[in-house]
């Protein structure tokens, strides 16, 4: 009940108001039901290509004080697809929002090394060569699992293979070392 006086002292009182009080963050409201004068609406989104679907049919649009960062806790627990890492939001995290704001959610693809390491990566080959012959140094990597050979193969063509341990062949004998 909300009482008005005016300023000839007379009043009026006033039935079934009710006040929201909102934090920052809530779900906006669906319902008409209003919202502080100085709220912005955030929506977030996803790359279909890169996130999962995985619990964004729940995500709805929450409302932030205008001058304020969407907090942490707010922001959906987006995944990268298989293929993908570091998922990323644009706007990033912790930006201040002062109009109605999309934050949309992306990864970007696993580069090849990570690739052959969810592959289940390489392991050293020993090689031979005649002395003075040029060593090709990608002979001298394999794939842990021989059953992802083909795979790992084609990730590695065009993969420059160096040697660490600066080996060469102008000498007889055998030279353990890294390769990179």
């Amino acid at each position: 009940k909300l009482k008005v006086t005016f300023d000839d002292k007379s009043t009026i009182e006033v039935d079934n108001q009710t006040l929201y009080v909102y934090e920052n963050g809530d779900t906006k409201p669906e319902d008409g039901k209003p919202v502080p004068t100085d709220a912005a609406t955030v929506t977030f989104t996803k790359d279909d290509k890169s996130i999962k679907a995985d619990g964004w049919d729940t995500v709805k649009p929450i409302i932030v004080k205008k001058g304020t960062a969407v907090p942490e806790a707010k922001f959906p627990q987006a995944q990268a697809k298989e293929g993908y890492k570091s998922v990323t939001w644009t706007p990033a995290k912790g930006t201040v929002v002062n109009d109605d704001q999309e934050f949309k959610a992306s990864a970007e693809n696993n580069t090849k090394a990570d690739q052959v390491t969810e592959l289940g990566g390489l392991k050293a080959k020993d090689i031979a060569v005649w002395v003075g012959d040029q060593i090709t140094w990608a002979n001298g990597v394999e794939a842990k699992d021989a059953a992802k050979a083909a795979d790992i193969a084609k990730l590695l063509q065009g993969a420059k293979v160096e040697d660490l341990s600066n080996r060469n062949s102008d000498t007889k004998g055998p030279y353990p070392g890294k390769l990179k």
